[in-house]
């Protein structure tokens, strides 16, 4: 599903590009921890993951990652969990059921 060059931007942390790279670090992260449940909801009109941190007792994201496609494959990955200031002023939709 990710281009070759896709391009990833942990906000206020790190960047990387390249498919095998984000798949050997970022998706091995995600997988190791077991703080989050993600779900797809709309952030300011957008389609984003939302991603609620499961030791808060919020029925809010405790913040988002974007995802930009082309053709069905991911450009870009934009991941705010660093960044979770952004959320005060998000325009945050519902959360969208996944069948």
């Amino acid at each position: 599903m990710l281009i070759e060059n896709v391009q990833l931007d942990i906000v206020g942390q790190v960047k990387h590009t390249g498919a095998d790279e984000i798949k050997s670090r970022y998706f091995y992260s995600y997988n190791r921890l077991d703080d989050w449940r993600m779900g797809v909801g709309q952030i300011e009109d957008r389609l984003a993951v939302l991603v609620y941190d499961v030791t808060e007792k919020s029925s809010q994201p405790a913040y988002f990652i974007v995802l930009t496609w082309k053709d069905s494959r991911v450009l870009s990955i934009r991941d705010y969990r660093f960044a979770r200031y952004v959320m005060f002023d998000a325009e945050i939709g519902q959360e969208i059921p996944i069948p």
